[in-house]
């Protein structure tokens, strides 16, 4: 009987951390979200659907959501979008993980699927650079173009592991040219997962992004310190 009392005892006490777990994930991840008071001086939220270039992919492509970014996840969270001055724009998900092993597959799929699908990338993203453009009466003729890349680059450093990708489009007419940059940045801190996505036209500022990456890394190692003890 007393060895029944303790099993039971056991199985109450396992049953009670994983209930734990799942109360304390979707709060975790939405604490490790960038806020207004993260964002650089004179930032201020930005309508969603005005924000950034409008990039539409294949299912099997998509990471541009959290949910299908960090799938697997216990609890994700996006935040809102957040403008600066010159065109700037940042936005972050995050995301919570039951292990660190299943946390660190979840970058591992990220950086799969943007290799994987490469050419789908850079498309889409010349597609919506076209259509942001003839929304802002700028009709691109016979002798303009539109390149764009996407690429890995290194210089940053968050949490247990990042990775930062980064797509550039550079557009050319007779009479105009522009130059858009956008960064996607994935982090891990233990069972806490994060992205960035910082955007502008020309170069990446040298001040905010470093500024955002370093407070997504505070914000995912505090996350993953709030969650109860892994089993």
């Amino acid at each position: 009987m007393a060895a029944l009392a303790l099993l039971c005892l056991l199985l109450a006490g396992c049953g009670d951390n994983a209930g734990r777990f799942e109360r304390s994930a979707g709060a975790a991840a939405s604490e490790a979200l960038l806020k207004q008071e993260d964002m650089p001086a004179g930032w201020s939220r930005e309508d969603d659907s005005l924000a950034g270039l409008n990039v539409s992919l294949s299912e099997q492509c998509s990471i541009l959501t959290a949910q299908r970014a960090f799938e697997g996840a216990a609890a994700t969270a996006e935040s809102g979008a957040f403008a600066g001055s010159d065109e700037r724009e940042a936005r972050s998900f995050a995301a919570i993980y039951a292990s660190i092993d299943v946390a660190g597959a979840a970058l591992s799929h990220i950086e799969s699927t943007v290799n994987r699908c490469h050419d789908e990338f850079l498309d889409a993203v010349k597609r919506a650079a076209e259509d942001r453009l003839s929304a802002s009466g700028v009709s691109l003729g016979p002798l303009s173009s539109i390149d764009a890349s996407i690429d890995e680059v290194g210089g940053v450093k968050a949490g247990d592991e990042s990775k930062r990708y980064r797509i550039a489009v550079s557009v050319r007419v007779i009479w105009f040219g522009r130059d858009f940059t956008g960064d996607f940045v994935v982090a891990r801190k233990g069972r806490a997962a994060g992205a960035l996505f910082y955007s502008t036209y020309g170069t990446p500022d040298e001040e905010d992004e470093p500024a955002l990456t370093q407070k997504l890394a505070e914000k995912l190692a505090a996350a993953d310190n709030s969650l109860p003890a892994a089993e």
